[in-house]
């Protein structure tokens, strides 16, 4: 059974890429846009306050919804997938969490922004500890040097990625004495997947919009929780066997990689786009 499982955050637990939409990388978010860990704060402060929002699934973005339209939350909530699923993921993290299984996030976005919208939708204490990308590894926005207010949630030194994902699970495994059959990573990204083949056990979150109720039944099983299990979606087949990506696995081309940073950035963080500030990949 597992003791420990590694989740990434966007496209993972959220359903849409938080961090490029938000630094416009992506469509997603209007303008403001916002790159840095402390401006993305201020960002989805913004967001959450300006109104009701939802997934939209035909999309996959998060909506504005029209004055009177039921069914609407938070912006932060809607990049969970709504109320439903962010239920359905509490509901996930705290049989874990009952059955003894270490939970940890480890990003490639920034780490402030992934913890205001896990705290603010009832998540963030499941976890042990958030790994990511602080201050200003992605340069700032004209937004950014605006809000310079500083936030709790921002990370330190100690939250920084500063290797690659697959280099700091091995170490959080030699930490904690763990076996190649205790541990798991759960991502959306087919290299990450690939990378820690022989470290430990994955889960591929294939469809890339988040993890599915099949998804999530598996993890409960291989982590000996009893709860009760959460319905998958009516269409996309079994969940995607735990264990390395076998070779030559198709999947949407890989996450374009960072800009150089003093000391050598995790591979396959998310760079900027090419052309002007603000400009789309």
């Amino acid at each position: 059974l597992f003791r420990s499982i590694y989740f990434d955050f966007d496209q993972t637990i959220s359903k849409i890429h938080v961090f490029k939409v938000l630094a416009g990388w992506e469509a997603g978010v209007a303008a403001p846009h916002s790159q840095s860990e402390r401006g993305q704060i201020h960002r989805l402060k913004m967001l959450n306050e300006s109104g009701l929002y939802a997934y939209s699934a035909g999309n996959g973005q998060v909506m504005p919804c029209p004055p009177g339209t039921a069914g609407g939350g938070s912006w932060t909530s809607a990049a969970l997938g709504g109320a439903q699923r962010v239920a359905e993921l509490k509901a996930f993290f705290s049989e874990l969490k009952a059955a003894g299984v270490k939970v940890t996030i480890i990003t490639k976005g920034n780490v402030g922004a992934c913890r205001y919208l896990m705290q603010h939708e009832g998540l963030l204490h499941f976890f042990e500890e958030v790994f990511g990308m602080i201050g200003t590894f992605y340069q700032e926005s004209d937004f950014d040097k605006e809000h310079q207010d500083a936030s709790e949630l921002e990370g330190g030194p100690e939250n920084e990625l500063r290797e690659s994902k697959a280099n700091l699970i091995r170490s959080l495994m030699a930490k904690e004495g763990l076996k190649e059959a205790e541990a798991v990573l759960v991502e959306d990204d087919p290299q990450e997947i690939s990378s820690v083949a022989g470290i430990c056990g994955s889960v591929f979150v294939s469809a890339r919009k988040g993890m599915t109720g099949n998804e999530l039944n598996e993890l409960r099983k291989l982590a000996g929780c009893t709860g009760a299990a959460v319905p998958g979606p009516p269409a996309g087949g079994p969940p995607k066997p735990v264990g390395p990506a076998p070779a030559g696995m198709p999947g949407p081309p890989p996450k374009p990689g960072a800009p150089a940073k003093p000391g050598g950035a995790p591979p396959g963080a998310p760079g900027p786009p090419p052309g002007p500030p603000g400009a789309k990949p």
